[in-house]
């Protein structure tokens, strides 16, 4: 006798579902909209952490070893470029680097001024500098 209840149960509420489930997943779809990403975001997530960093590191790495199939779009791959070394479908760890450290310095409490101006700051300072080949 359970098993008939629960047996009937089960139909009404997947019986339900099945009569809901379109109207509501037409209520709840999103307009279509262009998503922007800040540079940096390389997962598009919305923010820049050790993990967009940790994504460029292991996609420049899997570059390097001949991989055809690094598992970055070409969108995450231009995010990815912060340093300004822009060559399309290419990846560095420079830019990892910068990644990393941007999200160390907003983890220590930057001010998103300080923030906006960290790339292209550090960036024309490493240009210029012995390290970059430069006198």
């Amino acid at each position: 006798m359970k098993k008939k209840i629960f047996a009937i149960l089960s139909a009404a509420v997947l019986g339900c579902c099945a009569l809901t489930a379109p109207a509501f997943a037409e209520e709840t779809q999103a307009p279509e909209t262009e998503q922007t990403y800040q540079l940096g975001d390389v997962d598009m997530d919305g923010e820049i952490t050790a993990k967009d960093a940790q994504r460029t590191l292991l996609g420049y790495v899997r570059m390097l070893a001949g991989h055809p199939d690094v598992f970055m779009t070409d969108e995450q791959i231009e995010l990815s470029h912060v340093f300004g070394l822009e060559t399309p479908g290419q990846l560095y760890a420079v830019d990892a680097l910068f990644i990393l450290h941007y999200s160390v310095r907003k983890l220590a409490g930057w001010t998103q001024e300080q923030l906006d101006s960290f790339f292209p700051y550090w960036a024309e300072k490493l240009k210029n500098s012995h390290a970059w080949g430069k006198k």
